[in-house]
């Protein structure tokens, strides 16, 4: 009796095992899963004023893409990436068609663009067709893009705070330098038009006149000379007011910044003032020469 119960384990243990290594067998042999691409665009500055941030921005996804794809192969999952990157030279209109030829290749997710202009011309175009994009530098005001309702901003997502409490650290910090009076420059676009407003006002509040703001366009111009000579012009009327310790020129820019201030002679008055940046310039390596230049 016992050794019948026996004889059924080992039975029962035998037939186990010959059913595992069947069904090892089984999985070896299962046809591998037909890979499944996904497609993500990435729409950033390579050529134009964003452009050593645009490289920092694409060299980082790629990165990125390269591990996923190795954590899928790693798992033995069916997935794989592909990075279609494309450059906008921080241009809304070459952002739009950009967008559209993304959208035809397929895409429906795209990292990017970096400015808010951008993020302005194409709003409508991703909405409708539902594709959803991640801007990591988008700073502009939802008024000023035309995304203030849940629908309208349904497919938009931006990862920093808005220029209103950007606006608040340039008036403190141009308070505690000293400021007595200020220039703004800044790009006309949606960007560059709700810093400047926004500046106004709480320079304004804390004491400090805002002599002027002075428009360029968007795209930058290749010749900053007359925008200068209206800076210059304005400089001196400040320095009968003030010393030029209480003055600061205020540039709301990307890259263009160091085009304008090569610019500008070395012995002009421009250079003997303070100049304060944001975010479209901060850390840019060009913007480093210019001190160089005029020392």
């Amino acid at each position: 009796m016992v050794s019948k119960k026996i004889a059924a384990a080992i039975a029962i243990i035998v037939i186990i095992a010959i059913i595992a290594v069947a069904a090892q067998q089984f999985w070896m042999q299962k046809p591998k899963a037909e890979e499944v691409e996904i497609k993500i665009g990435l729409l950033v500055d390579l050529s134009g004023p964003l452009a050593s941030l645009g490289e920092d921005i694409r060299d980082t996804c790629l990165i990125g893409v390269e591990d996923i794809n190795a954590y899928f192969a790693e798992k033995g999952q069916p997935y794989r990436v592909k990075l279609f990157i494309e450059d906008t030279k921080v241009d809304p209109k070459v952002a739009l068609d950009k967008v559209q030829a993304l959208h035809g290749k397929g895409v429906t997710l795209i990292l990017g663009p970096m400015g808010s202009g951008e993020i302005k011309q194409i709003a409508e175009y991703v909405t409708a067709n539902k594709i959803i994009i991640v801007s990591a530098s988008s700073t502009a005001i939802p008024q000023l893009l035309g995304i203030t309702k849940p629908e309208e901003r349904k497919f938009i997502f931006r990862f920093v705070p808005t220029d209103a409490f950007q606006t608040e650290a340039i008036a403190r910090e141009a308070a505690d330098l000293g400021i007595k009076g200020v220039i703004i420059t800044y790009q006309g676009n949606a960007w560059g038009k709700g810093l400047t407003d926004f500046s106004k006002i709480k320079l304004e509040a804390g004491g400090i006149e805002v002599k002027d703001a002075i428009e360029y366009s968007d795209p930058p111009p290749a010749d900053f000379t007359p925008y200068i000579a209206v800076m210059e012009k304005d400089l001196n009327e400040l320095l009968q007011k003030y010393d030029k310790t209480q003055i600061a020129i205020i540039a709301f820019s990307y890259g263009e910044v160091y085009t304008m201030l090569s610019q500008v002679d070395v012995k002009s008055p421009l250079f003997e003032v303070k100049w304060l940046g944001c975010d479209g310039t901060a850390k840019d390596r060009k913007i480093a020469d210019i001190p160089e230049k005029v020392n």
